[in-house]
């Protein structure tokens, strides 16, 4: 059985209001900035959850902002693009 990622976003976000947050505001848009992008569905789902893996990193010393999120994201699609 596969997991979605959203499963997988959502157990990571428990316990942790400031991550989960952040997620409710920003996955939306995180996943319309990937569809943009010629990766294929599955590399979308991973780039997703490798970008709230770092925010959940991040979140444990600052303030999670909508900056922070495109730079995560940005890194992430650069490093696949490659």
């Amino acid at each position: 059985m596969e997991i979605s990622r959203e499963a997988i976003i959502q157990d990571m976000c428990k316990g942790h209001s400031k991550l989960y947050e952040c997620y409710d505001r920003y996955a939306l848009t995180i996943w319309n900035i990937l569809c943009r992008r010629a990766f294929s569905e599955e590399l979308k789902e991973k780039i997703m959850i490798e970008t709230f893996q770092q925010l959940w990193i991040q979140s444990k010393g600052i303030k999670i902002t909508g900056l922070l999120v495109v730079s995560i994201l940005k890194e992430r699609i650069l490093f696949y693009e490659q």
